[in-house]
This record gives C-alpha cells, sequence and structure tokens, in this order.
C-alpha cells in the first residue's frame, strides 16, 4: 500500500528556463533519472509565457522510448499550472517531462517526487 511518511525522501529535478522549446531536437525541461522500481509519486509544476502543450512520460531504462500512457498537459497562454500523478516504474526507468509542440516564448518546469511503495 502507498503511504507518504518519514523516511520517503522528496527529490527535485528541473532545467530551469527554456527559449523557443522545440520537438526537433527535444528539449527535456525536467527528468528524474533513472529511478528504483516502484511506486513514485510525481508533482509537476510547469508554465509557460504562451499557450502550450507538455508531454509527461514515462522513460524505458534505456531513455529511448515511452512506456504505457503519456498524459498531455495544456495550459492557456502565460499561465501556470500543477499536477500530481502516480507511476509504477520498473528499475532504471525515468520520468520527463517535454514541449508537445514547439513553442515561441519561455517555459519553465519542475518534477518533484517521492517513492511511495
Amino acid at each position: 500500500m502507498a503511504r507518504r511518511g518519514y523516511g520517503n525522501r522528496p527529490y527535485i529535478e528541473s532545467e530551469g528556463k527554456k527559449t523557443n522549446p522545440t520537438l526537433s531536437p527535444v528539449v527535456v525541461l525536467a527528468d528524474t533519472g533513472a529511478l528504483a522500481e516502484g511506486l513514485w509519486q510525481v508533482r509537476c509544476g510547469f508554465g509557460a509565457s504562451a499557450a502550450a502543450t507538455f508531454l509527461l512520460a514515462r522513460r524505458n531504462a534505456a531513455n529511448d522510448g515511452d512506456v504505457g500512457d503519456v498524459p498531455v498537459l495544456y495550459i492557456p497562454a502565460a499561465a501556470t499550472s500543477e499536477i500530481l500523478v502516480d507511476f509504477v516504474v520498473e528499475a532504471s526507468e525515468r520520468i520527463r517531462l517535454t514541449m508537445d509542440a514547439d513553442l515561441t516564448g519561455t517555459a519553465a518546469a519542475f518534477l518533484q517526487f517521492e517513492k511511495i511503495g
């Protein structure tokens, strides 16, 4: 059973503010790095200077493909948002946030993640 409690160390990661982030090459806004197997709770904060869509993906251990469903996150112009998602992760998989489309403007995001099971 998943539980939040003493001893569950939270981590945070961000690549900082990006100007005109693109899909070619893919600009990564935040990436957890390789994770231990288990249930991870991920809080994703993201924003952009214009309407934008983002992808929050679980990546395979080789980090060369998405695994399972990939939530698409949308924000209207000049806005921020936050979402909380639980991911069941296999050994060495990772969670990362990228743009879903090229953006003319700035974008920034963070991932706060904690192993809860």
